[in-house]
């Protein structure tokens, strides 16, 4: 097995509607693959969102095969995270936290 690299992702994010009225398109989505992945695609709403993510992976070997690069990767994932409504307080106790793991070619 050889170790090769790791992908930090950039400082937390948090975005805010400054709107005075909202409907549905104003709202921030959070769901799904890297934005909460154990959360169904934009299965949380609100008009705030914080995110921190952790990610890393690592080339397990790679294969070139006539023209034919085959590469195997594995890594893990850390997020945590949570939409809010102007009343709602961001705090580490609100936020959900998901964990993941595995391989992908």
């Amino acid at each position: 097995m050889e170790l090769r690299r790791a992908h930090p992702e950039p400082l937390p994010r948090v975005r805010e509607n400054f709107e005075d009225t909202l409907d549905l398109l104003d709202l921030y989505p959070l769901g799904g693959l890297f934005r909460l992945s154990g959360l169904g695609q934009h299965e949380l709403l609100g008009e705030r969102v914080a995110l921190a993510r952790l990610q890393a992976y690592w080339r397990l070997f790679g294969l070139d095969l006539a023209g034919l690069k085959v590469r195997l990767y594995t890594g893990l994932s850390l997020e945590a995270g949570n939409t809010y409504f102007e009343d709602t307080p961001i705090t580490a106790d609100s936020s959900c936290t998901v964990g993941r793991s595995g391989s992908a070619r």
